[in-house]
């Protein structure tokens, strides 16, 4: 990662950085001013496929009027929001972000006229952030960590993962993968059973704000999230749970090639095209935008440990395929003849020399990865003081030696 990244990343970091019981106050009447609507905070993983609920109820008329409102930061005043590639409006009025990225952190709020929607806080996980992979419960291997009780005083929590639906399969006709990203929710929870406790703190009692926080997320606030009162922070069982991804095997049969086709009235053909072919009818409306192709060239220092990602992006949420020229990448078998030292890992990451990222038969990008020894200069202070000295004593005899040279042939004349 270099520097202008890990700047990039800093300063978006810093505008979520509330640590004091001022912000907590801030931030809980700003939800109070929010007309009692149930607000929604979420925290997916760079790069995840985020789904942003608009509570408004649209109607089809209305379905042109909704506008998204987006604020960087919860002191920021709302703006209106204008949709990027990666962004798309569904017909039901919901927000999906393909792909989130660092800079996608904010406060949204769906508008139609003057009624708005409740407020949805959108707090994306640095991919840096660790994770646990997991597999589902009907297969062998690591299962995802189940749900805990915990008593605050006389306040019971949950403490559960919540998690997003599967992607589509990574391949048709044939057995592939899927995946789906979890991510650990706190939230205040009915009255349990004393046996059903997993962790109790008599001692330790929410203060009044951190109640109102609570209340104002009835679905839960992430257990990474900067906003959660340092009480809570405070117990292991909140602050070690890790965020889960959930990787599968499927099977899916291959669509056959979609064929549009207007008739008349008579059964005449008056227009065919065949949408796989990237050819639509007019009478079919907009179709989806096609995938950004995006090559890069990455330089990395040799020996040093380097994740590459897919710069390719789509609208369709499927992992990624990694291939060298036209042999696809299995995982198991490179891990495996690499020793380790090349393996795809849960986010479709990837570290090798040449490689095609495709999503099925759709080629998303490319990457080309070039190593160098690096150079790392580790002079000894001592030695670079002792080398510069002699170079300034040089220069001043050699200046002195000028001088007077100048002096005698004046002196002469």
């Amino acid at each position: 990662m270099n520097k202008a990244e890990i700047r990039r990343r800093r300063n978006v970091n810093e505008k979520w950085e509330f640590e004091t019981d001022d912000d907590l106050e801030y931030l809980t009447g700003h939800l109070t001013r929010s007309g009692g609507l149930g607000a929604v905070y979420q925290s997916p993983l760079e790069g995840a496929l985020v789904t942003l609920a608009c509570t408004l109820c649209v109607a089809p008329d209305e379905r042109n009027l909704l506008r998204w409102l987006r604020s960087q930061s919860l002191e920021s005043p709302f703006e209106l929001m204008v949709p990027k590639y990666h962004m798309v409006v569904q017909d039901n009025g919901d927000l999906t972000i393909h792909g989130a990225r660092l800079e996608d952190s904010g406060v949204y709020q769906c508008s139609i006229g003057n009624s708005v929607g409740g407020i949805v806080i959108l707090e994306v996980i640095d991919s840096s952030h660790g994770f646990s992979v997991v597999k589902p419960l009907t297969t062998r291997g690591v299962h995802p960590t189940p749900s805990i009780y915990i008593q605050m005083g006389n306040i019971p929590l949950l403490v559960y993962t919540a998690w997003s639906p599967w992607s589509e399969c990574s391949v048709c006709g044939k057995v592939g993968r899927r995946r789906r990203y979890g991510t650990c929710l706190l939230k205040i929870n009915e009255v349990v059973e004393a046996e059903e406790i997993n962790s109790l703190h008599k001692k330790d009692v929410l203060s009044e704000k951190s109640m109102q926080l609570l209340e104002a997320f009835p679905d839960g606030i992430p257990c990474q999230s900067r906003h959660l009162p340092q009480t809570l922070r405070n117990i292991a069982n909140i602050s070690q749970r890790r965020n889960e991804i959930m990787l599968g095997l499927c099977k899916v049969k291959c669509t056959p090639s979609t064929i549009f086709e207007v008739r008349s009235t008579r059964g005449v053909l008056l227009e065919r095209a065949n949408n796989n072919d990237g050819v639509y009818s007019l009478w079919q409306g907009v179709p989806m935008p096609a995938p950004k192709f995006r090559a890069e060239i990455v330089f990395a220092v040799r020996d040093e440990p380097l994740n590459i990602t897919c710069p390719g992006l789509s609208l369709r949420d499927i992992p990624v395929c990694w291939r060298v020229g036209t042999k696809t990448f299995n995982p198991r078998t490179v891990d495996r003849e690499t020793g380790g030292r090349v393996h795809l890992n849960a986010r479709d990451q990837l570290v090798f020399s040449t490689v095609n990222c495709w999503q099925r038969d759709v080629l998303l990008g490319t990457v080309k990865l070039i190593t160098w020894e690096g150079t790392q200069l580790r002079w000894n202070h001592h030695v670079l003081l002792v080398v510069l000295l002699s170079v300034a004593v040089i220069t001043l005899r050699i200046l002195d030696k000028i001088t007077r040279d100048k002096r005698r042939s004046l002196g002469m004349m």
